[in-house]
Formats: C-alpha cells, sequence, structure tokens
C-alpha cells in the first residue's frame, strides 16, 4: 500500500512538471489514491469471502465426521466470526452434553443461505459499481471529443483558473459520489440476527440435553457480544433468583430506538431489538415446559434466520433505486464541470480567435 502510495505521488510530480500544471499533477495524485483505496477496499472483501467459505467447507466437514462418530479435534477456522461461535458450540456440547454435530449443522447451513444472500447483493451492487465508474469516467470521454473536434480543453482544465476551479468541485463531487454510492451498495448490517438465531439454537439444545433455562442462557450468552450479552446473563440471573420467567425475560425486550438519517428523518427501532424482542415473546409463550421452550426457540432461530436474509436482499433492491440521487447530485454536476464546461471554452475560445482579422 505505502509503496503504491508513493508510485503515485512521483507519478503525479512528474505529470505535472510535463505538462506545466500543478493541476494536473493534483488531479493524477487524487485520483491515483481513490483507485488504489478502491482496489484494497474489493480486495479486502474477496479475501472475506474466500475464508467464509473455506470456513464453511470445514465446518460441513467437520459436522460430517461427527455423524459418523470420528472424534473431531480443534480446528483452527480462518473467519473470525464462525470460530467464535464454533468454539461457543463446542464448549456448550461439552458442559451441557449438547450434540454438537446439529448445531455445527445449523450453523453452517444459516451461514451457507446468508452467504448465497450475499452473493446475490454483491452482484447487484456490481452493478450499481459499474455505473458508478463508467460516470466517473465519463468527463475523459468528453475531454477526447474535444480534443477530437480540433480544440484543446486540457489547456483550458489545466492553465486557467476557471478550469482549476472547475477541477476542484468535480473531483470533490465525484468523491462524494463515490461514498455514497458504497454506502448503498454496503450489505445491510444483521449480525444481531444471525448471532440471535445461534443463541438461540444453543439453548435449545442445552434444554433438550437436560439443562435447567439458566443455565443453558449463561452459556448462550458466551456467543453474544456487547449489550445483547448482558441482557442474556440478566435474564439467567433472574431466573436464577427466582424471578418469575415472563418477567425475567423482559430483561431481553428492552426498547431500544435509534435515529437513521436519510432523506426524511424517521425514528426506528434497532434490529438488534426487534430481534430480541423476537426471542423473548417465543421464551415467553412456552415457558412453562423446556421441551416446548427449545421447540420455541428453533423456530424463533429460523425465523430471525429468515429475516436476516430478507433484510440483505431489500437492502439491494432500496440501493439500486436510491443509486439516482448520487448520480444526479454528484456525478451529473460534476460531468458538467470537468467534462463539457472545458470543452465549451476551449470550442468558443479558438472560435473567437479565428474570427478576429
Amino acid at each position: 500500500m505505502a509503496i503504491s502510495v508513493v508510485a503515485i505521488a512521483i507519478a503525479s510530480v512528474v505529470i505535472g512538471l510535463l505538462t506545466r500544471s500543478g493541476t494536473a499533477g493534483a488531479m493524477v495524485l487524487g485520483y491515483g489514491v481513490a483507485g488504489l483505496l478502491w482496489l484494497r477496499q474489493h480486495r479486502v472483501r474477496v479475501e472475506a469471502d474466500g475464508r467464509r467459505a473455506d470456513s464453511l467447507e470445514t465446518l460441513a466437514a467437520m459436522a460430517a465426521d461427527l455423524r459418523a462418530g470420528a472424534n473431531v479435534s480443534d480446528i483452527e477456522l480462518p473467519d473470525d466470526e464462525l470460530a467464535r461461535l464454533v468454539t461457543a458450540a463446542v464448549r456448550v456440547s461439552e458442559e451441557t452434553g449438547a450434540g454438537l454435530a446439529a448445531l455445527l449443522e445449523r450453523l453452517e447451513a444459516q451461514h451457507r443461505a446468508l452467504s448465497r444472500v450475499d452473493s446475490s447483493a454483491h452482484a447487484q451492487a456490481a452493478g450499481i459499481r459499474l455505473t458508478v465508474l463508467l460516470l466517473f469516467l465519463l468527463p475523459l470521454g468528453a475531454l477526447v471529443t474535444g480534443i477530437a473536434m480540433g480544440a484543446d480543453p486540457f489547456q483550458v482544465l489545466w492553465h486557467t483558473d476557471a478550469g482549476t476551479l472547475c477541477a476542484a468541485v468535480a473531483f470533490a463531487l465525484q468523491l462524494a459520489g463515490l461514498a455514497w454510492a458504497n454506502k448503498l451498495a454496503r450489505p445491510a448490517n444483521v449480525q444481531a440476527h444471525r448471532e440471535l438465531a445461534f443463541a438461540a439454537d444453543l439453548i435449545a439444545a442445552a434444554l433438550v440435553a437436560g439443562a435447567t433455562l439458566d443455565q443453558a442462557l449463561l452459556r448462550a450468552a458466551e456467543v453474544l457480544p456487547g449489550p445483547a450479552r448482558q441482557r442474556i446473563l440478566a435474564v439467567s440471573h433472574a431466573l436464577r433468583w427466582g424471578v418469575d420467567s415472563t418477567r425475567a425475560w423482559d430483561h431481553l425486550a428492552q426498547e431500544q430506538k435509534v435515529r437513521r438519517t436519510g432523506l426524511f428523518q424517521t425514528m426506528r427501532e434497532a434490529p438488534a431489538a426487534v430481534a430480541e424482542r423476537r426471542l423473548s415473546r417465543a421464551a415467553k409463550r412456552s415457558s412453562h415446559s423446556g421441551a416446548a421452550l427449545a421447540g420455541a426457540l428453533s423456530r424463533c432461530a429460523d425465523d430471525l434466520r429468515d429475516d436476516a436474509a430478507h433484510e440483505r436482499q431489500t437492502a439491494s433492491q432500496r440501493a439500486a433505486v436510491l443509486l439516482v440521487l448520487p448520480l444526479g447530485l454528484c456525478f451529473l454536476p460534476a460531468f458538467l464541470l470537468s467534462g463539457l464546461v472545458p470543452v465549451v471554452i476551449a470550442v468558443l475560445s479558438q472560435v473567437m480567435w479565428m474570427e478576429m482579422p
């Protein structure tokens, strides 16, 4: 990364000296760094997808070996999230006697289904990114067209105050448009749904194995980071202290609101709070029986997984529609400033010079 930045900096200095324009050098530096960051982001995403695919294959083989009666030793998974969840599943299985193979199979099926949804989302995002890239390069096409017409728009862009101003404003608009489009193409965060789904699976498996509800909750809390972990621990402690199960599960259904920004300011409940409330309601409805509660939690886990997939698909479709905003507000003005304006000025200057006696 550092070597690439140095190479881009050297290229910008060389271009600036050859063209005798600081604007040209600054444009090469800015566009080069922006392209480098985009390539780095793409490489990180591809590497993460590869680690997830390798981890899922290892997880499926691990579950199959367990079904065949083999002893599976500690296996290191390249995906950090899956490695943490598998460690929690192994710990729950060792402490409660829950079936590890079934837990790993549900975990593998959950993440494989979500990976398929992610692949579809990435395919839609690829169309968004291709459109953005074409619009990003559109000003260059306009400048080349101006040269073909016999004008010199680069002279205007690089050696006049008006051209420098147009280039600076256009570059800022393009960067803003890139950041906006990249945010729209980013997959929706469904970590709360999938982690609570697996936590419900752990609780259900521990209950079927004969563990008490407070023990099952204590083990499941090891899966979840952050506030959700503390609320599940609060439910476990409340049950251990003899609090009624209906009141104890209220600790998991605390209402959380977050403000979402956009064209319209709206208040919307956080996805984590929605998932936790669904889990709490399912537990309350079946808290009179451990077996019934295990079944209810398993069904709730499936619902949470479906919600995660639906949220990803909805976010991708919404991004494809909202792409018109950065296109119209950022890329189109940038094209006019850095593509058409220099060409028009260069053509008018040439015409006026030819008409002079």
